[in-house]
């Protein structure tokens, strides 16, 4: 990887949707130059994929915070129901393994104080005994 697919990267970035034109004229390069680039990329994993980023207030998600997660079952599959849990659930954005006091940092996004105190509930309801904070 050299300069030039740092920059392509740098604007893939910064606009995920940017055009094969627009990237090649940037880091003046030719199309097929860029989308050679772009595919080498692609297959060596640097580039897993793209996304979009939602704006959460306008989805009506207005609250968003991190809840560290303490488990305090010990079933053997703890860690792994929980881990479902959060994958599953629409209102966690990320999950973090932790080291230290907590097991699990989480980002979480909800309408409402109410709608993260239901969330919690269904955790604990799902994932067996757990602390939050």
């Amino acid at each position: 990887m050299d300069d030039t697919d740092l920059r392509i990267l740098g604007l893939l970035h910064e606009n995920a949707r940017a055009s094969l034109k627009e990237i090649s004229a940037r880091v003046h390069l030719s199309q097929p130059a860029t989308g050679e680039r772009l595919r080498k990329l692609e297959k060596s994993g640097v580039i897993r994929g793209y996304t979009v980023l939602l704006d959460g207030e306008k989805l009506g998600r207005n609250l968003c915070c991190f809840c560290f997660v303490t488990l305090d079952s010990d079933a053997a599959d703890r860690d792994r129901v929980f881990l479902a849990f959060a994958d599953s659930h629409s209102d966690v954005l990320e999950c973090h393994r932790s080291a230290g006091a907590h097991e699990y940092l989480i980002k979480v996004a909800a309408g409402s104080t109410k709608g993260l105190e239901l969330f919690l509930l269904e955790l604990r309801d799902r994932c067996g005994p757990a602390r939050t904070a």
